[in-house]
């Protein structure tokens, strides 16, 4: 898409979770906000969208890398390889 700006992919195109977790963000961030941080960038949370969190284990919340502001919950447990997905389904929604 014309208005999104690459900002960290050394793996290729698409997203591959990874086989012990792996966490997404979606962000709005202006360029001139990104902070770089040795091989990664930090983006302000105000301008987080949406965030997805893949873990092995679901279950296990304490392993979590991304703040439940981001994502409140973690999926997981699908096989690789396998052509499936992934769906979060909201329990409950808070304004803001």
């Amino acid at each position: 898409m014309p208005n999104m700006i690459r900002v960290y992919e050394p793996y290729g195109n698409d997203w591959l979770i990874g086989g012990e977790g792996d966490g997404l963000v979606l962000s709005n961030c202006p360029a001139d906000s990104i902070i770089p941080s040795g091989d990664q960038f930090l983006i302000p949370y105000k301008t987080v969208l949406d965030g997805v969190e893949y873990l092995k284990d679901p279950t296990r919340l304490d392993l979590k890398i991304l703040n439940s502001v981001i994502d409140a919950g973690a999926t997981g447990s699908i096989q690789f390889y396998t052509g499936k997905s992934m769906e979060r389904k909201a329990i409950s929604t808070s304004p803001g």
